[in-house]
């Protein structure tokens, strides 16, 4: 199976715990070489996590508190009902931009007044904090959020406080920053400017994933209670209960498996990353070809035959 940005059916798995790691790929890329498993991938909503991940530790710092006013932390009009925890859990009623605007966008004035024109769209009828709907301009404005609070681009700020502490050195946005080139061509923006993308522009591999969410969740980046707060799980979205900017994942399959991640759909290509705590274990799955979500419990189970 080939897809129009020369994936070819390219899939890469990795599944880490204590006792190591087992990581596989198939499939070529558009020069006909085959996609090795520490290939960098496009994260597409994947990247939400980190932004999330960012706002937190700005509220362990007591710089943000997640029941005030978005209005508080920027320049631009937003409507003063709309908190910071309503864009964390999409619960703000902020419309959305394009699905997959993130992977074409470049850093220029005119997105950023699309984002602001979008922030300031007051709903008709829903309240902020009353329903959940998914939307990318949630994680737009968090990250402008960022940017304004700490003074510094958003991705500059994310990279010396998310990736380096954690070792992620092959993660980074496209937008902003200098890395290992992508699967999947990217749009050519002319040259790096302001990261913008906070929605899913950064690109990652599935070691640096597993850095991640250990980083996480053994408090490399914020303390246990601001993690608890992230894991309480009072929105939903894709029929799965969502924290602070994460996924909670079950299956009546795998009783014993509680996941904890997120995922993106680029169109031509797909991610996810999970994490269990109770089994200290990350599954990543980064796909040009089926169902992310099906991959990621197909891994799960091979997992769980190894261990048993």
């Amino acid at each position: 199976m080939a897809s129009n940005d020369g994936l070819n059916g390219a899939v890469i798995v990795g599944v880490f715990d204590e006792s190591g790691s087992s990581m596989a790929s198939s499939g070529v890329d558009a020069d006909g070489l085959p996609v090795a498993v520490d290939r960098p991938w496009p994260t597409a909503s994947l990247g939400k996590v980190f932004t999330a991940a960012a706002v937190m530790q700005l509220v362990d710092a007591g710089l943000v508190d997640l029941d005030a006013p978005v209005a508080e932390y920027v320049d631009f009009p937003i409507w003063d009902k709309i908190t910071v925890r309503h864009l964390l859990q999409h619960k703000s009623t902020l419309p959305t931009t394009n699905p997959f605007s993130a992977l074409f966008r470049c850093p220029d004035e005119a997105t950023i007044a699309e984002i602001e024109k979008l922030a300031g769209k007051e709903p008709g009828s829903t309240e902020p904090g009353e329903t959940s709907s998914y939307s990318n301009t949630n994680y737009l404005v968090l990250g402008r959020l960022v940017g304004l609070v700490t003074g510094q681009d958003p991705g500059d700020y994310i990279q010396e406080n998310v990736f380096q502490p954690l070792g992620m050195e092959s993660t980074y946005w496209y937008e902003s920053q200098v890395g290992p080139a992508p699967l999947r061509p990217l749009t050519d923006c002319g040259g790096l400017g302001e990261t913008i993308g906070t929605d899913g522009a950064a690109i990652t591999t599935i070691e640096d994933m597993d850095s991640f969410y250990r980083g996480l969740f053994s408090e490399g980046l914020f303390g246990a209670e601001i993690l608890k707060q992230m894991l309480e799980m009072d929105s939903q979205v894709f029929g799965f209960r969502l924290g602070l900017g994460i996924l909670e994942m079950v299956n009546d399959s795998y009783p014993d498996d509680l996941l904890y991640g997120f995922g993106g759909d680029g169109g031509s290509f797909k991610t996810a990353a999970f994490h269990d705590p109770a089994k200290s274990r990350t599954v990543v799955v980064f796909t040009a070809v089926g169902d992310q979500v099906s991959l990621l419990w197909e891994a799960i189970d091979w997992a769980n035959q190894l261990t048993n």
